[in-house]
């Protein structure tokens, strides 16, 4: 049976109502607060792999033809830098600030004419430079130019593989404190240790210099051309050297017959 509520009561359930609410309203906003101050605080994921483009498919912008002397023409057709066959080197280097250290290079490559080599990719070392070449004296030669004194075709990153024209090899180089290391067609081909060595490249390619690709008495394509910082772990994993194996030789170099 229902009674009558008095006023008092009446009032002292209001006032209860305003003290539940005012504490239900504060609790919710204060954990509200707190949410989103540990959301903003927190630190960003970062993907690891931070590629940067350098060519963007269709112009040469940040890059510069490279004044060998005798160069061909440097085009860009169909998403792709196309570097004509010149008397000697012909080429294309950037003056970009890039990293120097710790960081990886990716770019595709083909011949599409000539006979020797489609891909030589300067690169800083710390202070130094080298070069990366690709198919070189007479068409199979692969190696670091250079390794105390030696070029490509004669230090203990030597090796032949033989390249087809016209077909596309992708390339990836790293370069750490303690070592070189190069992939083709997403295999190691080159495992260098660069501690007490000295790194050095041939005359020649200096206009290449800081950061350039040229190829010699040959057409050229490049593409897909990027680079990025390596991350912590991958730098602290680049200090574990594996032992050293013989340089693999896939083809028989060219003889002078």
């Amino acid at each position: 049976m229902l009674h009558h509520l008095t006023i008092k009561d009446v009032f002292r359930q209001y006032l209860l109502f305003l003290l539940l609410s005012f504490f239900l309203f504060n609790g919710l906003s204060l954990n509200a607060e707190n949410c989103l101050t540990v959301a903003e605080g927190a630190p960003k994921k970062r993907p690891a792999l931070q590629w940067v483009s350098l060519f963007d498919g269709k112009t040469l912008k940040g890059w510069k033809k490279t004044n060998f002397g005798g160069e061909g023409e440097v085009n860009v057709k169909k998403g792709e830098v196309i570097m004509d066959l010149g008397n000697d080197l012909t080429g294309i280097h950037t003056d970009r600030k890039l990293p120097k250290i710790n960081y990886e290079v990716e770019l595709e490559s083909k011949r599409i004419e000539g006979n020797d080599f489609f891909c030589g990719l300067t690169f800083p070392v710390k202070k130094k430079s080298c070069s990366l070449i690709l198919g070189g004296w007479g068409g199979t030669t692969v190696g670091l130019s250079s390794i105390d004194g030696a070029d490509a075709s004669e230090n203990n990153t030597t090796q032949y593989h033989k390249f087809e024209n016209k077909k596309w090899y992708k390339i990836r180089l790293r370069i750490t404190e303690a070592s070189i290391k190069v992939w083709l067609d997403e295999k190691i081909i080159i495992e260098q240790e660069i501690k007490g060595r000295k790194l050095s490249i041939r005359p020649e390619v200096d206009p290449s210099l800081p950061f350039g690709i040229a190829c010699f008495q040959t057409t050229a394509g490049l593409k897909n051309i990027r680079i990025r910082k390596l991350t912590k772990k991958e730098i602290e994993k680049s200090k574990i050297v594996k032992k050293k194996t013989s340089p693999q030789k896939t083809t028989v170099p060219p003889t002078n017959d």
